[in-house]
């Protein structure tokens, strides 16, 4: 396809994406960040993410989204939830799934020499007083290796066991960052960016919803947590001098799956409504500005 600059469809370099988390609900935001690249030429100078929008945003950033969308159609999102109960660190599942499937990220040297975009990959310490960014740069700052830490911003907890790493001389367990702490959800590593689209998967109005059933209830609680974690981020934003324009992107229908149900048949047809709220966004970017 020709080349498409930002500018093209009215933003302003340098362009940053945030990736907010979301469990299955990732693969509407798999299918929107496809759409952006392959139907509509977008580039992002800088990224930052956690948890799904982790390993989407790493797909991203090494050119690798096709290999992503994959995984989200295919039967390795039926290996994803392996159970593998474990006491200490409590947890019900294996991460070994996840490492799997990221093992586009696996290759560190390879990952350095294709990276496109700066990318900023949110983690939390196991004891959920410090949120940690791991900053990976085209020839610059390498904050690896890579996978680990991309699975460590994808361990819920209890759900997946922590992933030991060693940050500031030190080994630490850590665990996916859309999850409660002290520290509020920061996205100042975007600072410089002129424009900014947030690419998130839960509503605003589905804090009305009042599910039924102890699983939907408690899904609808992690749904609007995250959300409010976006809202966080969102302010980190606007906090910045000079304060960036901020496109917040969702999706036009409430995802009725569970984020953790990654064998509802409704996630392939979720990558199919990313591609099309994507060019509804493209179409109208204004609609989704934050004010």
């Amino acid at each position: 396809m020709p080349e498409i600059n930002a500018q093209d469809h009215g933003f302003q370099k340098p362009l940053g994406l945030a990736l907010s988390g979301g469990g299955a609900l990732g693969s509407w935001q798999a299918g929107a960040l496809s759409a952006l690249e392959k139907q509509f030429g977008l580039s992002f100078d800088s990224i930052v993410c956690f948890s799904a929008g982790a390993l989407n945003g790493a797909a991203f950033a090494l050119g690798l989204i096709d290999v992503a969308i994959e995984r989200w159609e295919n039967k390795a999102r039926k290996k994803i939830l392996q159970f593998s109960p474990r006491l200490s660190p409590l947890s019900i599942f294996s991460n070994q799934p996840i490492f799997a499937n990221a093992d586009y990220a696996l290759d560190e040297e390879k990952s350095k020499k294709i990276l496109r975009s700066k990318l900023t990959v949110l983690s939390l310490s196991k004891d959920r007083q410090k949120r940690v960014e791991r900053i990976f740069e085209p020839n610059g700052r390498w904050d690896g290796p890579l996978l680990p830490w991309l699975v460590a911003s994808s361990s819920i907890p209890v759900i997946f066991p922590p992933v030991k790493l060693s940050h500031q001389g030190q080994e630490s367990f850590f665990i996916d960052a859309g999850v409660s702490s002290p520290e509020p959800m920061s996205f100042k590593s975007l600072s410089g960016c002129k424009d900014v689209i947030v690419l998130e998967m839960i509503r605003a109005d589905e804090a009305a919803r009042n599910p039924k059933g102890f699983l939907r209830k408690m899904d609808h609680q992690n749904r609007l947590e995250v959300r409010g974690f976006i809202d966080e981020g969102v302010r980190s934003l606007q906090e910045l001098a000079p304060r960036p324009r901020i496109f917040r992107l969702y999706p036009s229908r409430t995802l009725e799956f569970g984020m953790l149900e990654f064998l509802s048949p409704l996630v392939p047809q979720a990558i199919e409504w990313g591609h099309k709220d994507a060019e509804a966004f493209i179409k109208n970017p204004k609609q989704f500005l934050v004010g």
